[in-house]
């Protein structure tokens, strides 16, 4: 904070403090013009600062352009634009902790009244918070959607009531040779349905007042990279790999649901086995065991298709055999180096909630266009709201984000049928799973 501000500051806690002395019903003279000539006193300083302290041949250093930080997360083509970004959450944690410059800073950039919305959270207990204006809310979506995966790559419903059914054509029409002037047989496409019902995920931090005003852009990329982190890697851990009970939210993510299609694994179509053994011996799982997978993809699903898996499984299992090929062979088949690999031509995305290691009789990774074979029905927008009465003893501000969702893998699992390119029709999505040791 210059000097400029920190007078300005000054002068509104003594202009603050003279308004609430006049509205006392007996209040003492002397303290009155105590109080008003040191408020003047303020105000005079704060007017010479502005007079002799800016240059105006030198451009304005803005507030958020000041600090040295690492990388921030935040929308923006330039540093400056994330930076301001991160200032604005940082500045409303300030504000509703009674930050007096960080309030003024909100109202006067931001439209938004911290203080009134933090008095009426401390007058209405009862209200469960008030909502983050929607200024700050759209730093959290956006930092939430680019933390989920699944929600960047899956195709996503919009929610206007707690269930969504979406039509899924399982059964196509047919094409036949006839006879001129023969009779032509009808045949019928079938639709059958997925359901998509929305739950709830929340995530809650509590912010201490004991917050340096010098730190407001590191405040706000901590709370709002948090919070959207969370939700974004619970979205996926229960989308890819989520068993259906209540901790999952009772959903089903896309690895399990193909996975349980049946209990002889080699009649599920969209399902790839990895050799037994692998579990304790990597080397055991050669390149033909994705390379298998990735030719079961129908060729409908190949232009978005990806593998999705964790890095360090890609590393152990994928890139140690890439490594042993060498020279021309390794970059023209795998390109599996940098943070961004290809593996046989295709884009690898590193999920970190997937599986680091393989796990007896269970999924480990996916292959496929998730766009085609999952569904991701957004409820409702995330909703931000704060609390300063529920940890008022502490001194501290909560913050709660809440969403609603729905996530369906059966978009197109395949089918199961005996073993065999003539009887097995496999989906956009293949699954990779360990066997039992």
């Amino acid at each position: 904070m210059s000097k400029i501000e920190r007078f300005a500051v000054e002068e509104s806690q003594y202009k603050s403090a003279l308004i609430e002395l006049l509205n006392q019903p007996h209040c003492d003279d002397a303290e009155v013009k105590r109080v008003k000539d040191a408020y003047e006193a303020a105000k005079d300083r704060h007017e010479l600062a502005k007079t002799l302290l800016v240059s105006k041949s030198e451009p304005e250093v803005k507030a958020w352009e000041r600090g040295h930080y690492g990388p921030l997360p935040f929308a923006g083509n330039t540093r400056a634009e994330k930076a301001f970004e991160a200032y604005k959450m940082g500045s409303f944690i300030l504000a509703m902790n009674g930050n007096e410059y960080a309030d003024r800073w909100c109202r006067d950039h931001m439209g938004v009244d911290a203080k009134a919305i933090k008095a009426m959270t401390e007058t209405t207990p009862g209200a469960g918070g008030y909502a983050v204006p929607t200024i700050v809310q759209e730093t959290l979506v956006y930092l939430r959607e680019k933390a989920s995966v699944m929600r960047q790559y899956a195709r996503v419903w919009p929610m206007k009531s707690n269930a969504l059914n979406i039509p899924i054509l399982s059964g196509s029409v047919t094409a036949n040779w006839y006879a001129d002037a023969a009779a032509i047989t009808p045949s019928d496409g079938t639709l059958t349905q997925a359901s998509l019902t929305a739950k709830k995920l929340a995530a809650l931090t509590v912010i201490s007042s004991e917050l340096d005003e010098d730190a407001v852009v590191a405040i706000g990329s901590y709370v709002a990279a948090d919070m959207a982190n969370k939700l974004g890697h619970e979205e996926d851990r229960v989308c890819f790999n989520g068993t259906g009970i209540a901790g999952d939210g009772g959903i089903t993510g896309v690895m399990q649901y193909i996975y349980a299609l049946s209990g002889t694994k080699a009649n599920i179509a969209s399902l790839v086995l990895a050799p037994a053994g692998s579990i304790t011996t990597p080397a055991t799982m050669t390149l033909a065991t994705w390379q298998s997978g990735y030719g079961k993809l129908p060729v409908y699903a190949q232009d978005t298709a990806a593998l999705y898996c964790h890095k360090t499984l890609f590393y152990s299992y994928i890139a140690d055999k890439l490594v042993t090929l060498g020279g021309n062979s390794y970059s023209a088949l795998a390109m599996g180096v940098g943070k961004e690999p290809e593996f046989l031509g295709y884009p690898v995305r590193f999920v970190q909630d997937m599986p680091a290691t393989l796990t007896a009789n269970q999924p480990f990774a996916v292959f496929g266009a998730l766009d085609k074979g999952c569904a991701f029905g957004d409820k409702r927008g995330l909703n931000v709201q704060t609390s300063y009465e529920r940890y008022f003893d502490q001194d501290a501000v909560a913050i709660r984000a809440t969403e609603r969702f729905g996530f369906s893998g059966a978009i197109d699992p395949g089918n199961v049928a005996a073993p065999g390119p003539a009887s097995q029709f496999p989906g956009s999505v293949i699954v990779f799973a360990a066997q039992g040791t």
